[in-house]
């Protein structure tokens, strides 16, 4: 218990100290100068920000000017993906983030919402996996390192197209006008319209 009690007490202790004097010193508090950095550079072009590759300029521009801990200059992106889109890209970039993540979304949900099991299991794992991301993208730049950006484009690109295989396999299954439908009538078996003989004609 007392080692409980104090890890969480250095754990304040490690948070709060961002108010105490020493902003930029501990994670938290560089989180947050990095972050008013970007936004300040959002301001200065509100449409389109700074520029993609340029958010470490910003950074070490602020640093220069005594505004920004020093310690974000070391920095190239501000660890949160919402902020660096909208420092890096303006309004023009936080709308693609969230179109990003918004339009796997609904694809997803949308599947989940079905009645076929293995739609509902693909919408759930799809939605998990964009979830996910739109949290983690609060505390880092997730879709600016290599490996996750990889995941994130391979697992749902996976997903999706199983869907759409799963839609291509439905629709030519039942018919409904636009897979490959059999003509009626004209294949043996078909129950629905039979070809029927032409009647005999009665003895001239």
């Amino acid at each position: 218990a007392r080692a409980l009690d104090r890890g969480l007490d250095q754990t304040i202790d490690y948070v709060v100290q961002d108010g105490a004097g020493d902003a930029g010193e501990t994670s938290v508090g560089a989180r947050l100068e990095m972050w008013r950095s970007a936004v300040a550079g959002f301001r200065a072009d509100p449409l389109l920000g700074v520029g993609w590759g340029h958010m470490d300029e910003r950074f070490a521009e602020d640093v220069g000017a005594g505004v920004r801990a020093e310690r974000i200059a070391q920095h190239h992106h501000p660890h949160n993906q919402y902020v660096s889109h909208l420092g890096s890209g303006g309004l023009v970039g936080l709308l693609t983030l969230l179109a990003l993540f918004g339009v796997p979304a609904a694809v997803c949900a949308r599947a989940w919402r079905r009645p076929d099991a293995r739609a509902r299991s693909l919408g759930g794992a799809g939605l998990v996996v964009v979830g996910g991301f739109a949290v983690f993208a609060l505390t880092d730049s997730v879709l600016e390192s290599a490996s996750p950006l990889v995941f994130f484009v391979l697992v749902l690109g996976a997903i999706i197209g199983q869907l759409d295989r799963l839609d291509g396999e439905q629709m030519f299954a039942y018919g409904d006008g636009h897979g490959l439908e059999q003509p009626t009538g004209a294949v043996e078996g078909d129950r629905a319209h039979p070809v029927r003989p032409a009647p005999d004609r009665p003895p001239g």
